[in-house]
């Protein structure tokens, strides 16, 4: 699996990222008044792939409005975990999503002014 992370000396975690291909893309969807999500899976690992689903919350949505299924990936998330009837659920909550491919449209922010 194409996951790793790095811990700080308190053993909290600092950062986890994942690499892979996208494999679905789900429809945004508003669950409550403030707060939308969109779900997405990934294909990570090359011998034996893994189907990993994250989702993305909020204003992190839009990050998924260009990719497309088979886009090579990269994704920083956290780990949220909650606990509900005595059973224990957990997210990955992507927090940056980056498409990888080299031929994936490049976004880029200039402070150049054209005059």
């Amino acid at each position: 699996m194409n996951i790793t992370h790095n811990y700080k000396i308190n053993n909290r975690m600092e950062e986890l990222k994942a690499k892979g291909t996208i494999h679905l893309i789900g429809e945004p969807r508003q669950v409550s008044e403030k707060m939308n999500i969109r779900e997405f899976v990934l294909s990570i690992g090359d011998k034996y792939p893994q189907l990993v689903q994250f989702q993305a919350v909020n204003e992190r949505v839009r990050f998924l409005d260009n990719a497309k299924v088979g886009q090579e990936c990269e994704v920083k998330f956290d780990l949220r975990g909650r606990e509900y009837q005595s059973r224990y659920y957990v997210s990955l909550n992507a927090w940056d999503i980056r498409i990888t491919e080299s031929n994936a449209p490049v976004y880029e922010v200039s402070d150049d002014i054209p005059f």
